[in-house]
């Protein structure tokens, strides 16, 4: 048998051909091999494996395995195989070299590759190593704590992830949307998130979780989360301005609060100083307060909600209950002051006052027990009432209130004319002035037809001027309340006055003044004591400011040793500070106080004011008034006022009137630079 031998092929496969042939015992024939044509090198698989690295993601991954494969005759066909070393299966066969693998199930696997040639050839990449397939990366949110709907700013709720499988450390972001927008809230590797959310409205949140190699699962955006306003208490306002009446006013306070979730509970407080009190708790914004007990009073108000936010609206300004004296009340009718600088029978006038007080059915000291207690305390001033002396007169005989009149002016001249002036002072702890009021007459006021009006008799006219002040009294004891302001006429203004708001203490929303007396420079005695009547008359009508009485004035005068000859040093002023505890000090100068005697004839007043502010140290008020009693009078005296009382009266008021606007106003001209302070 004889071979013939292509040689146009691979030189290793001829000379296996030559060896088979000589071994076989063949005549071998040389045949001639083309030039140019190589013999195929054997199907070889040069490299295998994935584009990612163990471990993946089940569910989340594509891993792309690739296989070089090189030699054998024509093309390749490849089978990719996978074993869980339990079972083994084919995943693809095909022409593709490559094979896009998404596991499904968590588990440990080998992958493998067959390839086969145009001619039958094969080649086997053998398993690779272990491929991790962990359990895929899951995230869902969990409720928050507290649920929704929370007060914005008051709540801190607790989201939490509950989150599985992926690869390695996991990384979490919370984030929120309103509306359309999305925040990014926290990132870390913490599995909760507190959120302190300030501004209200309607949220969603979810998380994103991200492994170790970038797989990234979503929670989805949890249900509306309803975040309502803030719950904030605006307001807490009573209806009526301190001072009130104890046993007597009823105060009502309301709450206007806004925020919170849902049913709201009120708690109302007060407090005393020394204690607390709950007043009143329920769901009404509203407590009628009717206080027994006469004291400085602080109201405040909690407000919860129905989840349990709490907001507390912290303590009220003060709030002044004064004693109230009533037709029941004790009363001791003090000596009659005389001012008028005359000799007058003030034992008389004050037996015919006593008289009618008790006519009205007035309930009033005996006087045996009243001179009892003078003695038993040395009393001589008798124009005024200390702290210590009202304590006293209360324990020691029970009195409710001291009755102090004061006789301005009693002349019998044709016309006659008398003034009388009353105030009533409570034996309470703080002695507050409860009612003061005055009358001036004149036998001329209201002649009428034919002067049939006219009035000769002094007593007659004393019956009529003692009648008003009584007649004013009964009616603020049978509850008609305080006096109210005065009437105020244009003609009685200050002639100039400059003020400017005081500093009001914190908490506060009364300035409490102390009426120095004034500085007489007139002709008429005790013009300096009668002015500073009007003030406190005045002063005590205003509805915001608390006039210390003149007898606890003098009290801390006498004690403090305080001599003004040229007005108040700045050393004086500290004294009274501190002593008295007021805001502000009223002085002044009195240089006319003049009544007319006869018939006819003008009352003329002049005098001029300031005022300290004991903290700042500086003067807030001052003021020049002088006034004739004709002063706007054109026809047949129609106008004319008859007394320098009523002038007087009239001149003080208008002069408070200004006084108290300008302190209460929001802000005021910066001060006079004219205005000197308080001498050295």
């Amino acid at each position: 048998m004889i071979f013939s031998i292509n040689c146009s092929g691979n030189r290793y496969f001829l000379a296996y051909c030559l060896l088979a042939a000589v071994l076989s015992g063949c005549a071998v024939a040389p045949i001639s091999v083309p030039r140019g044509e190589r013999v195929p090198l054997p199907l070889k698989i040069a490299s295998f494996g994935p584009d990612k690295r163990s471990p993946q993601a089940a569910d989340m991954v594509t891993i792309r395995w690739k296989v070089i494969a090189t030699g054998g005759v024509g093309s390749y066909r490849y089978e990719f195989r996978t074993t869980d070393g339990q079972e083994e299966k084919s995943e693809q066969v095909g022409v593709l070299p490559t094979w896009d693998w998404s596991p499904k199930v968590p588990g440990t696997y080998r992958v493998k590759v067959l390839v086969r040639d145009a001619i039958g050839n094969a080649g086997d990449s053998g398993w690779s190593s272990p491929y991790t397939v962990v359990p895929p990366l899951v995230v869902s949110l969990l409720s928050p704590d507290p649920v929704s709907p929370q007060a914005a700013g008051m709540a801190k709720v607790r989201w939490k992830v509950n989150t599985t499988g992926g690869v390695g450390e996991r990384t979490i972001a919370f984030r929120t949307t309103y509306g359309k927008e999305e925040k990014r809230e926290q990132e870390g590797p913490s599995l909760w998130w507190d959120w302190a959310q300030q501004e209200p409205g309607t949220y969603k949140v979810k998380a994103v979780v991200q492994d170790a190699i970038g797989n990234v699962a979503d929670s989805g955006w949890s249900r509306e989360y309803l975040l309502v306003p803030k719950l904030k208490i605006l307001s807490v306002t009573p209806d009526k301005f301190p001072p009130q009446v104890a046993a007597v006013s009823a105060v009502r306070w309301e709450v206007n609060e806004t925020g919170g979730v849902e049913e709201r509970v009120y708690s109302f407080w007060t407090s005393n100083g020394t204690s607390e009190r709950a007043e009143q708790i329920g769901l009404s914004p509203t407590w009628n307060w009717s206080p027994a007990e006469p004291g400085i009073y602080r109201v405040k108000v909690a407000v919860r909600d129905a989840i349990g936010n709490t907001v507390d609206s912290g303590w009220s300004p003060e709030y002044r209950i004064e004693l109230t004296a009533g037709l029941k009340s004790l009363i001791a009718v003090m000596p009659l002051e005389n001012l008028t600088g005359m000799p007058v029978s003030v034992q008389e006038l004050r037996k015919t006052l006593v008289r009618d007080l008790s006519r009205k059915g007035l309930n009033l000291l005996g006087d045996d027990d009243l001179e009892k207690f003078k003695e038993r305390h040395r009393i001589r001033y008798t124009a005024g009432l200390n702290r210590e002396l009202g304590e006293a007169l209360r324990v020691e005989t029970g009195t409710d209130a001291v009755l102090f009149p004061t006789l301005e002016l009693m002349d019998d001249t044709l016309p006659p004319k008398a003034v009388l002036v009353a105030r009533l002072i409570s034996t309470n702890r703080s002695t507050p002035i409860l009612w003061m009021d005055g009358a001036g007459i004149s036998g001329n006021d209201a002649p009428g037809f034919l002067l049939l009006g006219l009035v000769n008799d002094p007593a007659v006219l004393w019956g009529k001027t003692e009648g008003k002040v009584v007649e004013s009294l009964v009616g603020y004891l049978s509850g008609k309340g305080g006096q109210g302001p005065r009437m105020v006429e244009k003609r009685f203004l200050p002639k100039s006055y400059h003020g400017v708001p005081p500093e009001v203490p914190a908490g506060k929303e009364t300035l409490s003044i102390a009426v120095l007396p004034f500085r007489n420079e007139s002709t008429r005695r005790n013009a300096g004591e009668i002015m500073t009547l009007h003030f406190i008359d005045a002063l005590s009508r205003a509805g915001r400011i608390d006039v210390v009485e003149p007898g606890e004035v003098r009290q801390v005068l006498l004690r403090t040793r305080t001599i003004m000859k040229g007005g108040l040093s700045l050393p004086q002023a500290d004294i009274l500070h501190t002593a008295l505890n007021v805001d502000l000090v009223l002085t002044g100068i009195v240089t006319e106080y003049q009544d007319y005697l006869g018939g006819w004839g003008n009352p003329k007043v002049e005098f001029s004011t300031r005022v300290f502010d004991m903290k700042t140290r500086q003067i807030v008020w001052s003021s020049s008034s002088y006034n004739h009693g004709d002063d706007g009078v054109f026809f047949f005296n129609l106008g004319k006022v008859n007394t320098a009382f009523a002038l007087a009266s009239g001149m003080a008021h208008s002069t408070v009137e200004k006084m108290e606007a300008a302190f209460h106003k929001k802000e005021g001209p910066p001060p006079t630079a004219g205005a000197p302070p308080p001498t050295e």
